[in-house]
């Protein structure tokens, strides 16, 4: 995972989220964490059922909460996550789209 963490202690990433995870409150669970973690992004429902997630912020905060993405909500099960650098601009904060 370190590889595509970044440099200068900062990560960006795309992730997509496959599984039981829309209509169980996936995304404002992982809004909490991520406000927890202070990581900027946001949690966007897919027409194809999964969930896309932008995360960015300290190596730390991001390795924290890319093993919350399995863990998700109490109702959710993810079954897989694609993740691959994300190279464009996070607005500061965490929103659900």
């Amino acid at each position: 995972m370190v590889s595509l963490l970044g440099s200068n202690n900062k990560a960006s990433l795309l992730c997509h989220v496959f599984g039981k995870v829309q209509g169980v409150y996936y995304r404002a669970t992982i809004r909490d964490y991520a406000l927890s973690l202070q990581i900027d992004g946001w949690a966007k429902n897919l027409k194809n059922g999964s969930v896309e997630i932008v995360v960015a912020g300290e190596h730390q905060s991001v390795d924290k909460i890319l093993a919350l993405l399995w863990e998700g909500s109490k109702d959710s099960k993810v079954l897989s996550i694609s993740i691959n650098k994300w190279n464009d601009k996070v607005k500061e904060g965490f929103f659900i789209e």
